[in-house]
């Protein structure tokens, strides 16, 4: 049974008064979050998967506040919103449908419609019923 995927472009629409905006970012850079602007940049080189992946990601940002300058606590919470973020563009039905016809990541990603951090993202902080659950769909 298919889910309604997550559109995290609806979401941006309803974030206030936050522009989003297509930007030449370094190649390492996917988006930013600039709180004293009020705009969220995206780079201009990702595909629609990237884009849906790194709006969501942002979004998470946005509610959760700035980011602390503190590396350990940075990186703490980049962790945090990668995770959230994948959770919603990904769920568990969709994530099984996927592994079912293929264990390629890059075909999984497609088939999620996200890039593949975000897949491993999602993958990676799978929980534990989540884990048992998407054994025994495999079986």
């Amino acid at each position: 049974m298919r889910t309604e995927r997550y559109h995290p472009w609806r979401d941006f629409r309803s974030a206030g008064e936050w522009v989003l905006e297509m930007a030449d970012l370094p190649a390492h850079v996917q988006g930013r979050t600039d709180f004293p602007t009020g705009r969220v940049l995206v780079s201009r080189s990702l595909d629609q998967a990237g884009r849906r992946s790194t709006i969501a990601h942002e979004l998470v940002h946005l509610e959760r506040g700035p980011v602390s300058s503190t590396p350990r606590l940075r990186k703490l919470e980049e962790r945090a919103v990668e995770e959230t973020a994948a959770r919603r563009l990904v769920d568990l039905p969709r994530l099984i449908s996927a592994l079912r016809w293929s264990r390629w990541p890059d075909e999984i990603a497609e088939e999620c419609w996200v890039d593949l951090p975000t897949l491993r993202a999602r993958i990676e902080h799978l929980t534990p019923g989540e884990r048992a659950a998407l054994t025994a769909a495999l079986r």
